[in-house]
């Protein structure tokens, strides 16, 4: 196995970094309005895919991403809530959710370049430990100030969130090191429905 450090670095930072923009937004309560936006990382994905990796391009795979951004956005949103009230607060939130979904899309798209390249345990295993690493530089750093307003999580809870997580990243690096990545970055971005 050829190991490319500095990939799995890139990787690492760029997921921790979206991992602090995902708590930043969360926290002004407004989960249902920037959960689908947030889910749109897809695309960028799907679309490095089919760029850089000459992933097909077919009828079925584009009618596929109109109708997850449109099924994502139907069922996510509250509409009225969002019409009434929340259209003010949330435009302050755009830039860091565009931030989120580019360096998300980006980070899922590299993810499978090294599934493919160094194998998918190897891939998951090592873009977790960096990212862990830079979790802990960026909250050592004075970062976990603006995260006060976090609610702590019951223990159990916390635990369930992780294995989850874990699941469903180690399932996306298996099924990206099998398929296109365009194709299973509209899968998986389907988990708001969930």
């Amino acid at each position: 196995i050829n190991i490319n450090w500095t990939l799995l670095i890139i990787i690492g930072v760029l997921s921790a970094l979206t991992f602090a923009l995902r708590c930043y937004l969360y926290l002004d309560n407004y989960v249902s309005l920037i959960t689908p936006i947030l889910s749109t990382w897809f695309l960028v994905a799907a679309i490095l895919g089919m760029i850089f990796l000459n992933e097909s391009i077919s009828i079925l795979k584009i009618l596929s991403i109109v109708l997850v951004v449109a099924g994502i956005v139907t069922l996510s949103i509250n509409w009225s809530s969002f019409i009434d009230n929340k259209m003010s607060k949330v435009k302050r939130l755009i830039i860091p959710a565009l931030t989120f979904i580019i360096g998300t899309g980006t980070a899922l798209f590299l993810t499978g370049i090294g599934s493919k390249n160094m194998g998918w345990f190897f891939t998951t295993l090592m873009i977790r430990v960096f990212m862990v690493i830079f979790m802990s530089f960026y909250f050592f750093r004075g970062i976990k100030e603006k995260f006060k307003k976090v609610p702590t999580l019951p223990i159990k809870l916390f635990a369930l969130v992780i294995l989850l997580e874990i699941v469903s990243f180690t399932s996306f690096n298996i099924a990206i090191n099998k398929f296109e990545i365009s194709y299973v970055s509209v899968i998986s971005s389907l988990s708001p429905l969930v």
